[in-house]
């Protein structure tokens, strides 16, 4: 099977989640941002080996906690998300991927399950697979393959973006859609949702 490796991004837990706010303090919201993050990388690591995966961040937390889990950490230039997940796939194309998934660090409920689903389809066929969130406005996951083959476009109506992508490059489109891979927590609406399914 061709080596696909899995990016994740990462921010400062004491900078994300703050539409948390009327939900957790700032201690919760730091903890359940780690906790997150550890959970995406654990679940990544069952699904293909610890060296192909790469957190990128600026945060040295961040970096630091992706060396503690046994995988990869790159420190990305400060130019914002899609500028990070693209120095990631350079990063992965030079030691040998031959595509990337990218894997949002905020998907508690990820279950293994899905990460093989999307590293299988990407690995069999070469393309785009797209998981978008529950309003289909982001794109909570993203694997390509030959990597860099488009653009990422994350942030606002990304997943509108990156269909569009795709379409232009002309080449083969999966979209999957599934509950963990759906259910990102960035509101409290989210994190309501989020604790009624684990308890």
């Amino acid at each position: 099977m061709r080596a696909i490796w899995i990016i994740i991004p990462g921010q400062a837990f004491d900078k994300g989640k703050s539409r948390l706010a009327p939900v957790l303090d700032a201690q919760a919201r730091r903890r359940f941002s780690r906790d997150s993050l550890i959970h995406v990388v654990r679940t990544a690591r069952r699904v293909v080996h610890a060296q192909r995966i790469v957190v990128v961040s600026r945060a040295a937390e961040v970096l630091g906690l992706a060396r503690r889990l046994g995988v990869r950490a790159l420190r990305e230039s400060g130019r914002g998300l899609n500028r990070a997940v693209t120095e990631a796939s350079c990063f992965s194309v030079r030691h040998g991927a031959a595509g990337t998934l990218v894997l949002h660090a905020d998907l508690p409920g990820l279950k293994v399950q899905e990460v093989a689903g999307l590293v299988r389809g990407i690995a069999r066929h070469a393309g785009v697979v797209l998981a978008p969130d529950q309003l289909r406005e982001g794109s909570n996951a993203l694997g390509v393959r030959p990597a860099g083959k488009i653009r990422y476009c994350f942030g606002p109506g990304s997943f509108a973006k990156h269909l569009a992508q795709a379409r232009q490059a002309r080449v083969q489109l999966r979209v999957v859609s599934s509950p963990g891979l759906a259910q990102d927590v960035d509101t409290p609406d989210n994190y309501r949702q989020f604790s009624m399914n684990i308890h």
